[in-house]
């Protein structure tokens, strides 16, 4: 973990701020009343559940210096032992899996650190800038959802779906046409099938023939996060599965809200 090194960009000008992930379908969860979100370490300068997977990194060309220096100040805070798995302020799991898919379900399982079952499983139509994410790797890790307009009846589906690693400069993306880019320090690319990069600090992005995308970070305590971006008719299926990290974001939320 390196909770105690991602405050030190907090200070520096509060430039990744959280959502507070409330659900705006009352009808979701009866009991449900999410509360605002503690200092979660991963977060872009956006406003809450706010979307937009290709926007540039914050200070424009500016934020690749910034991530490099922040990215330094995490390694030489973890050299000195400010770090371990589920020693920061996000809930530990040994276990875990979460999705959103169809129009679309949520769903979170996981088996925390004292070996007991959490998981919680209910249909959210709105976007999310914070389904779920993870202080447990270097420059964080986050997984975000845009939902399509409502149809008729008021369903929605995931128009995009994203990962946004290194303190917000890296963003992996698929949306619900197959169209599939990497968004690096401001400069979008598209990810072919079979191609596959790697985005430093032990993560990679894979795009498979079938076009889906396999967004890993390892780090160095044997923690892991893997996410699948799929194109699934109208919209784009999300599938996480972590293990051995700290799990925050909307879906951990609503665990304590139940």
């Amino acid at each position: 973990m390196i909770n105690d090194s991602l405050r030190l960009p907090i200070a520096l000008g509060s430039v990744l701020q959280g959502s507070n992930g409330a659900p705006e379908q009352p009808g979701d969860i009866p009991s449900l009343a999410m509360p605002a979100a503690t200092n979660d370490s991963v977060r872009r300068m956006a406003p809450p559940e706010s979307s937009g997977f290709a926007t540039p990194a914050p200070f424009g060309g500016f934020g690749g210096i910034v991530a490099q220096l922040l990215n330094i100040i995490a390694e030489l805070m973890q050299t000195i032992g400010f770090s371990g798995c589920g020693g920061g302020s996000e809930p530990y799991f040994q276990t875990a899996s979460a999705s959103s898919v169809g129009d679309p379900h949520v769903a979170f399982n996981g088996t925390d650190r004292n070996g007991q079952n959490q998981s919680a499983a209910f249909t959210s139509m709105t976007s999310h800038a914070d389904l779920l994410d993870s202080d447990s790797f270097t420059g964080g890790y986050r997984v975000e959802t845009d939902v399509t307009a409502p149809q008729a009846n008021g369903v929605t589906y995931n128009r995009s779906a994203g990962v946004e690693l290194n303190y917000g400069a890296t963003a992996v993306t698929l949306d619900n046409t197959g169209a599939a880019t990497l968004s690096q320090d401001g400069r979008t690319t598209a990810i072919a099938d079979g191609q596959s990069v790697d985005l430093g600090n032990g993560e990679t992005v894979l795009r498979n023939a079938d076009g889906s995308l396999v967004v890993t970070a390892q780090n160095a305590s044997g923690g892991a996060c893997t996410t699948t971006l799929s194109r699934n008719g109208q919209g784009v299926d999300v599938n996480i599965r972590a293990q051995n990290a700290g799990i925050g974001g909307y879906l951990v939320r609503a665990l304590t809200a139940r």
